[in-house]
């Protein structure tokens, strides 16, 4: 199993750092201002089954949430705000270097929210990508969104019955229905929304993931 790393970083004024692990082990921030957000953390339990969680603003908001749900799992969180399927394809293809591990992936509103963009094609190359996995749960787009979003959802569906590894949390329903777990935008959860998206993620991986 990998060594997981110890650093941390969390960007709550919109500056983009990344967390580096020098030979010390003492992690270092090397950071430059953007108009982004993001967040690069590993931790967890050493024992524990490896997980990568990979999303937008959502994961990145509910960050904090998730890394005290999956405390028992050796995870890796990547998360920026704003970013596409195809935008953070770059770090599905860095984690997924390492084989047998699960996934959470928390992609595609920003697809559905894009005006112009092959979403379809960012798709295919991120579920291709996934393949030899042995446990990837898709977390859906908020179909209210639009009929993209939508259509972004029908596919994870028929991925996930097509492929026995490929499982759903249905987030896009599940927030939508419950007016205190997201903000007026539709879109963003509130602090309860992010405690119960990482509980269901830690549920939905117990679940599925086995």
């Amino acid at each position: 199993m990998r060594r997981v790393a110890l650093a941390v970083a969390i960007f709550l004024a919109c500056v983009c750092c990344f967390a580096v692990a020098p030979a010390s082990g003492v992690p270092q921030l090397l950071c430059a201002p953007t108009a982004q957000c993001s967040v690069s953390v590993s931790g967890g339990s050493s024992r524990g089954r490896t997980v990568d969680v990979v999303g937008d603003s959502i994961t990145y908001l509910s960050s904090p949430e998730i890394r005290r749900s999956l405390s028992s799992y050796s995870y890796t969180i990547r998360a920026t705000e704003g970013d596409t399927m195809d935008q953070m394809f770059p770090a599905i293809q860095e984690l997924s270097a390492d084989p047998a591990r699960d996934w959470v992936v928390e992609l595609g509103t920003n697809d559905a929210r894009e005006i112009g963009g092959d979403w379809s094609a960012s798709y295919a190359q991120e579920v291709a990508a996934l393949q030899p996995e042995p446990c990837v749960l898709l977390v859906t787009v908020n179909p209210r969104i639009g009929a993209r979003a939508a259509l972004i959802d029908r596919d994870m569906d028929w991925t996930a019955l097509t492929n026995h590894h490929v499982h759903l949390l249905d987030w896009g329903t599940l927030e939508w229905d419950s007016p205190r777990w997201v903000d007026p935008d539709g879109i963003h959860p509130t602090a309860k929304g992010s405690a119960e998206l990482a509980k269901l993620i830690r549920l939905a991986l117990r679940q599925d993931c086995r």
